[in-house]
């Protein structure tokens, strides 16, 4: 009976030390997959991008006019994802066009509103593929890492910041807004 008993805790041993002894792979080879991934991400991206710019798209002199450019454009698969996730958002943001940061929880709804489905490959879907592109949309000078402002970014916006310029380009491209609010003049 009491060898019995340990029979759980014994095959539970012997999974355990079989399952770890297995060889690891080695570290390079993870990095290396990782660093393709990357790569094939960010040209999926950068191709749906550099079409939307042949058809008149990219960062326009104001977010206004972007996302104009975006409801007219029907030959690009950016715009018209672009599109999409405004019509997937239930309500248009509560936050004002142009502020910066929004509320954790907006910024949640336009990220899971994007669907790329079929315009890019199947572990590519997540938008932060096309961070880069953005940013430098609105980059003039990378060694000053000098940027030009569009008219709606608020004061406090630090636009020369990677991570906040691009996200702040991110949000108001994709968020569903009221369009009675632009001042588009």
């Amino acid at each position: 009976m009491r060898s019995v008993r340990r029979l759980p805790i014994l095959i539970l041993f012997c999974w355990l030390s079989v399952g770890c002894s297995s060889s690891p792979k080695p570290l390079g080879d993870s990095f290396n997959a990782a660093m393709e991934e990357r790569s094939l991400c960010s040209n999926a991206w950068v191709q749906l991008l550099d079409d939307w710019k042949k058809n008149g798209g990219g960062i326009l002199d104001s977010m206004a006019a972007t996302r104009e450019q975006i409801s007219k454009d029907q030959r690009s698969d950016f715009a018209r994802l672009v599109r999409e996730s405004w019509k997937a958002q239930s309500q248009p943001t509560s936050a004002s066009f142009g502020d910066w940061p929004v509320p954790n929880d907006n910024f949640r709804i336009v990220i899971f509103s994007i669907d790329a489905n079929g315009l890019v490959p199947k572990a590519c879907e997540a938008p932060i593929w096309q961070d880069d592109w953005l940013y430098f949309e609105i980059l003039t000078n990378s060694e000053s890492w000098t940027v030009r402002r569009l008219p709606e970014m608020t004061v406090g916006l630090d636009a020369t910041d990677h991570h906040s310029g691009s996200n702040w380009l991110f949000y108001w491209l994709f968020a569903r807004i009221d369009e009675s609010s632009l001042n588009t003049q």
